[in-house]
């Protein structure tokens, strides 16, 4: 087997590619900031105690654990923004009334398989290739909910 294998449902973007993808991602990011968004950009690991509190607590079967080779404390990667998205706007801004964010970032979902109990198929799984530098069972989102 080569070593320039890659897993399953990971793929590389070429040029061509990558160039549209992000056209598209700064065409909306644009128009979220015409709109009065402003743009955060939560980590994609964190420790997973803070990553699973509050909103995100339902999402611990969504989300990949590793260990941090150094503390050995347990992080996790993200499986929706929205729940850091929350604690940004609750405890690092600060703000009175509305807050106008916009987000857009990856997070990973594991890939659902006929075994009972198993988790949940994410949105783009069905997709017919992979056309993210991610896997397909990713998802990458852009939204700019009105967070109170």
């Amino acid at each position: 087997m080569s070593a320039w294998v890659l897993p399953d449902h990971i793929a590389d973007v070429l040029p061509s590619e990558a160039r549209h993808i992000e056209e598209l991602r700064r065409s909306l990011l644009d128009t979220a900031r015409g709109y009065g968004y402003e743009l955060v950009m939560p980590p994609l690991l964190e420790h997973l105690e803070s990553l699973l509190t509050g909103t995100g607590e339902s999402l611990g079967l969504h989300t990949f654990k590793l260990v941090d080779q150094l503390s050995g404390r347990t992080l996790g990667l993200r499986a929706d923004s929205t729940p850091q998205v929350a604690r940004i706007d609750a405890h690092l801004l600060n703000r009175q009334g509305v807050a106008r964010l916009s987000y857009c970032g990856c997070s990973s979902v594991p890939k659902s398989t006929a075994t009972p109990g198993s988790r949940p198929t994410s949105r783009s799984s069905n997709w017919p290739r992979p056309v993210w530098p991610w896997p397909a069972s990713s998802r990458c989102s852009l939204t700019w909910p009105t967070c109170a």
